[in-house]
């Protein structure tokens, strides 16, 4: 999908205002990545579909607390030198440290499964189309209800010592969203 496309989605999610209090298929929130790998080698695109997961908050201060949720993403890679695009589909639980207020600052760690169309990401060879997602961010929502979000992820993405080899690949994220 290319840049136009994905402006225009951030666009939407931005102009959704309240119109509602809960997403389609009940999600809570909706966020758009750009991603460029460490070494300049890959570019991927997602769309990440948010829940919230209240049962499991493990901790609630006065003005910060453990905001867990589940995050089910789609995307697509591309390699810079070999531009036959790859696609991925992960579920990742979030935890997240975040303070309450209009401003909500945070930071958040995640191991999340991704499963790759091909375990190829241009002349790199994963081993399996299964991966870990290691991630930690940080990020800042914002708004009347702080429903808009802007976030940087740095991931990691490898089979964990599944097959080898396993080079792993690392990400830069750039994140867009909103929530419901």
């Amino acid at each position: 999908m290319n840049r136009a496309k994905w402006g225009i989605v951030a666009a939407a999610l931005l102009l959704a205002g309240d119109a509602a209090a809960q997403g389609p298929w009940g999600m809570d929130g909706l966020t758009v990545v750009g991603a460029d790998s460490w070494e300049g080698e890959a570019q991927m695109q997602r769309l990440a579909l948010h829940w919230d997961l209240p049962r499991w908050s493990v901790w609630q201060g006065s003005r910060w607390s453990f905001q867990p949720h589940l995050e089910f993403a789609v995307g697509q890679w591309e390699h810079r030198q070999r531009p036959q695009p790859g696609h991925d589909v992960g579920l990742t639980p979030v935890l997240r440290l975040a303070r309450s207020g209009r401003t909500v600052p945070y930071v958040e760690a995640a191991v999340g499964a991704h499963l790759l169309s091909s375990p190829r990401i241009g002349g790199r060879d994963m081993s399996t189309s299964f991966q870990f997602g290691d991630l930690v961010g940080v990020g800042l929502r914002f708004g009347a209800r702080a429903n808009g979000e802007v976030g940087y992820r740095l991931i990691h993405f490898s089979n964990g010592g599944i097959k080898h080899p396993n080079p792993g690949i690392n990400f830069h994220m750039v994140r867009f969203g909103y929530w419901f």
